[in-house]
């Protein structure tokens, strides 16, 4: 955001900015920052985590350990960081109010713990040393829910919270590489998978919310309704100056393996032969990602006869080998930033790609690049007017779907398992967790969550 917008970044791409004259201090609680060209997304980045202010004097006290001492405005205030935990206290100074006049936050302090085994979260849930489980794993999944509600033997004691996420998962296809640099063969691919399977096999079994999470609406998630609506009404219309690929942009997000084998025949591959072997590089940390990864090898070897073979790697080496384009198909994801289409599209637009094809290319790491897309894109931000910009955002949109540079797979939803003491917790697409309005149904007025 700052390369693009900010008066003097472009001048200065460094992962330190100074100098940049943009930038203007105005007083203890005044900034403020001027930019080249309107930018539509500039409000969202500022709320983003990027784009935080904090105070120079706790940088120059705290030094290299200020990661280990945040300082900030909000309700709660840092404590303690321990081994596998997280501590938060009540902020004394913070300055909101109910809507009865009531000092904000509720709760005294917060513990958050990680890097607890399924087995371990859950028998602490029910010991009630702990209040919440989020984004719960498959294991603890298989032993708390039937289908989507919760098993009688949870429900008097916990709630079940799930809402849509704004994150897609996906595989990355070269674009500069063969075999993917044949449009015809990333297509073949895209037609070749039924994603509603894919999403039985990993977010849901249940046949109809499945097909709520398969990722056959685009790469923005449907999460952001506004959007989505808007999205919906440009599809069923040609785009301008180019109506005979709008009249099948979605049809390359339907399972069709028919029309995937005919298009792997006009790329040279008829029934797979003479395909390449490819491996497919997937981040092993993560165990959905290994479930991922074989129903894809599945798919195509059954509709293309094309062998995968797969590839784990810690979570380090996989972002080093997709960032430099070394390898030409890789499962990935995104989760927003900030609630803006642009954030997900940002994924593929041309002018991130490094004319250095050994340069590091992010966040386009499909090296994917049509002056067609980029344009509409660039008109996209200077428009201030949301439903125009959607409007726009949706054709640009529509043509990497036809170019089809990323194997969309599924939508995520983040879902959380809840002692009923908790009360005033609120979920939203982003999980920014606003805490300030929760107590407790009980004397304790701590909470802790993992």
């Amino acid at each position: 955001m700052l390369r693009r917008a900010a008066l003097g970044a472009r001048e200065n791409r460094q992962p330190k900015l100074f100098g940049v004259r943009g930038f203007e201090v105005l007083s203890d609680r005044r900034f403020r920052i001027r930019l080249t060209q309107p930018f539509a997304p500039f409000l969202m980045t500022l709320a983003s985590a990027f784009c935080y202010i904090i105070p120079r004097e706790a940088v120059d006290y705290y030094g290299p350990n200020f990661t280990k001492h945040p300082v900030g405005t909000g309700p709660f205030m840092f404590e303690e960081f321990g081994a596998d935990f997280l501590k938060l206290k009540r902020n004394p100074r913070y300055w909101q109010k109910d809507m009865h006049g009531n000092t904000l936050p509720y709760l005294d302090e917060i513990t958050l713990y990680f890097s607890r085994s399924a087995t371990e979260q859950l028998a602490a849930l029910q010991r009630g040393e702990i209040l919440e489980i989020s984004r719960f794993s498959s294991d603890i999944r298989q032993q708390v829910l039937l289908h989507d509600t919760l098993a009688p033997d949870y429900q008097e004691r916990f709630r079940l919270f799930s809402t849509p996420s704004l994150s897609v998962q996906f595989c990355g296809m070269n674009c500069a590489l063969p075999p993917f640099n044949d449009v015809r063969v990333r297509q073949a691919f895209s037609l070749a998978l039924n994603r509603t399977e894919l999403s039985k096999l990993v977010i849901t079994p249940d046949e109809i919310q499945a097909s709520k999470y398969a990722a056959t609406r685009g790469l923005v998630p449907p999460a952001l309704a506004a959007y989505d609506t808007t999205r919906d009404q440009i599809f069923t219309k040609p785009l301008r100056g180019d109506k005979a690929k709008s009249s099948n942009l979605l049809k390359l997000e339907v399972f069709n393996p028919d029309k995937a084998r005919a298009l792997l025949a006009s790329a040279g591959y008829p029934d797979g032969k003479g395909f390449p072997t490819l491996p497919l590089y997937y981040d092993s940390t993560n165990t959905r990602n290994r479930r991922l990864a074989e129903f894809i090898q599945t798919s195509l070897k059954q509709h293309l006869n094309i062998t995968i073979h797969l590839a784990p790697l810690s979570w380090s080496e996989h972002l080093a080998k997709c960032e430099s384009g070394r390898v030409a198909f890789f499962l990935l994801g995104w989760v927003a930033d900030y609630p803006e289409p642009e954030n997900f599209l940002n994924l593929l637009y041309g002018k991130f790609v490094p004319a250095d094809t050994s340069a590091i290319s992010y966040p386009n790491m499909p090296r994917y690049r049509n002056p067609n897309f980029d344009a509409l894109f660039e008109q996209a931000l200077l428009t201030l007017n949301d439903s125009l910009r959607y409007r726009l955002y949706a054709e640009t949109e529509a043509l990497a779907l036809n170019d089809a540079p990323l194997l969309l797979l599924v939508y995520d939803r983040d879902e959380k398992l809840l002692s009923k003491d908790v009360q005033g917790y609120a979920l939203n697409a982003m999980d920014r967790r606003d805490l300030k309005y929760v107590w407790l149904n009980r004397a304790s007025s701590s909470a802790a969550m993992q």
